[in-house]
């Protein structure tokens, strides 16, 4: 997303917090309540079977669109080339009456059943958008690779198997990484070729999602039911039958995005009559308008946090590409607990866990302290 439009993005949530300047019982994501206030799987398991090549349409790389950067560190993206949200979930059942993994990365929907499950449920035939083809047979693994780096980076589909992806790759947005025992780890949005094996020799690619220092988390298609899967990790090296990866372009990132489909959202906690609160998100569209504010999580679902007693902010804590909602939450002896609930991914936030207390670190006071 440009500068110009995600000024143009937070001057609307501006717009709103002048409705509610008047009032201290709403307070945005990573604004204090003063502030407030005075505003008013393993390698055995992926078989993958048979992984046919992607047939490329003719067409140059677009123009650089984005700049190579270092690893990446947490989920960021751009706004994709396209001007809507086509890669996503309907792409699976709307345009190719497929399934829908439950799962999706950067506005790409991994779809089709798991491997092996029903024949060849994920030979639907060619899969295209706009007459650009990602893959010959269907939903397999190299198509959902190609669509993402299409609709995230612009880059046109070529010929490659799982095993190939990486190495057939000759275009300059991404950067080659071959030798997994002396490159690192990959980052988050990279791209990920494993070697053939006798009973699949076409191999199998996926992207990172989240990375770990024993393990990566990939999205998958033509493997799991839900589309995602894991690779382990030993002393600083991937193992799982990796050859090489895609390395992903560093991007401009957008503040929140919660639900994944790479447009800008906002999030506030609003006050309840019992004295907890909601936190609520605004989902932001293609024409310059947010959603209806829906509720992601309440203090009904958990501890009884009081409205006054916590501080909210917002990040990829949970390192799976989706905005998480943290807060500092008040204790009794007046300090506090970091505490940070997942974004689930469907539409909701899990229960915050504490994930530090001042009971393990030195005696800070709710009341001198401020998250970023």
């Amino acid at each position: 997303m440009s500068r110009s439009a995600w000024i143009g993005v937070r001057a609307i949530a501006a717009a709103f917090l002048a409705v509610v300047a008047s009032t201290p019982s709403v307070v945005m994501l990573g604004q204090s309540a003063a502030r407030a206030s005075s505003l008013g799987s393993s390698a055995e398991a992926r078989s993958g079977g048979r992984v046919p090549v992607a047939v490329a349409t003719p067409g140059a790389e677009a123009a650089a669109k984005v700049t190579s950067g270092s690893r990446l560190d947490e989920a960021v993206r751009q706004t994709p080339p396209a001007s809507s949200d086509w890669a996503g979930s309907s792409f699976c059942t709307a345009e190719y009456d497929s399934p829908y993994t439950g799962n999706s990365y950067a506005g790409v929907a991994a779809c089709g059943t798991a491997y092996g499950d029903g024949g060849n449920s994920n030979e639907q035939g060619p899969i295209s958008y706009n007459g650009v083809q990602f893959d010959s047979v269907g939903f397999q693994c190299v198509e959902l690779v190609m669509r993402y780096m299409y609709y995230d980076f612009g880059v046109a589909p070529y010929s490659a198997n799982g095993n190939t992806v990486v190495s057939n790759y000759t275009g300059s947005v991404f950067t080659k990484e071959t030798d997994p025992a002396t490159d690192g780890l990959p980052g988050v949005g990279d791209i990920l070729s494993f070697a053939g094996t006798p009973s699949n020799p076409y191999g199998h690619t996926s992207i990172v999602t989240r990375v770990s220092s024993s393990s990566l988390t990939t999205l998958n298609e033509n493997d799991t039911s839900n589309g995602l899967d894991t690779v382990p990790v030993s002393n600083g090296v991937v193992g799982g039958g990796v050859t090489g990866w895609l390395h992903a372009p560093s991007r401009q990132p957008i503040q929140w995005d919660f639900n994944g489909d790479g447009k800008a959202d906002e999030a506030f906690i609003a006050q309840k009559s019992d004295g907890g609160f909601d936190l609520r998100v605004w989902l932001g569209g293609s024409t310059e308008t947010f959603s209806s504010p829906s509720i992601w999580w309440t203090t009904a679902k958990g501890p009884s946090y009081s409205f006054s007693g916590v501080e909210p902010f917002a990040g990829d804590f949970c390192g799976d590409g989706r905005t998480d909602f943290g807060m500092l939450a008040k204790k009794s002896d007046g300090g506090f607990d970091l505490r940070v609930a997942c974004n689930q991914g469907n539409g909701t936030f899990g229960n915050p866990n504490i994930w530090w207390t001042t009971a393990k670190g030195p005696s800070y006071s709710f009341s001198g302290v401020k998250p970023l």
